[in-house]
């Protein structure tokens, strides 16, 4: 019995002098690696993030205004598109569809052709590409065929939500 109770003390003690410091130094090394590591990260240059494939050229131009409704839309991008769901639709005041067959894609050019005696007026064109990079992309320009008008070239999220203006700045 004695030597139990011996024995019981032996490891009270061993746990508290020696166990229970061994907890606590435990505590803080994993404390001070943790800080070590937010410093070090925090220390690292972060990469820019790089942006999806963008419209560069818009024929005819973005809120250009042209003598007729012209025989196809033409836009060029940075970067080769993928073909798959490519779609430009080019919508008169009235929102029909003036557009002509399927979008022809050549290397990170696409066109649409417009219907012939598509009527004179405003258009928008409307398009949606899977981009190089297989993120969907789209945007809009808006012409006029034989009167005069202004306009502007936004790109617009595929996905729904607000508007991009091609230089990072939100409507």
């Amino acid at each position: 019995m004695k030597f139990r109770r011996m024995l019981h003390r032996f490891f009270a003690l061993l746990q508290f002098r020696v166990l229970q410091p061994l907890g606590a130094l435990r505590i803080a090394v994993g404390s001070l690696a943790a800080a070590a590591l937010v410093a070090l990260m925090s220390l690292t240059p972060l990469a820019p993030a790089n942006a999806h494939d963008a419209v560069e050229k818009v024929e005819p131009a973005d809120g250009s205004t042209v003598a007729s409704v012209p025989a196809a839309v033409k836009l060029t991008l940075n970067n080769t598109p993928i073909a798959l769901g490519a779609e430009v639709l080019v919508k008169d005041e009235t929102g029909t569809s003036q557009s002509l067959g399927p979008v022809v894609i050549e290397d990170n050019h696409f066109a649409q052709a417009v219907k012939a005696g598509a009527p004179a007026g405003r258009y928008t064109v409307e398009w949606r590409i899977v981009s190089s990079d297989s993120h969907p992309t789209g945007g809009e320009a808006v012409l006029a065929a034989g009167a005069l008008m202004t306009g502007r070239y936004v790109r617009r999220n595929p996905r729904g939500g607000k508007r991009d203006d091609g230089n990072g700045a939100r409507q």
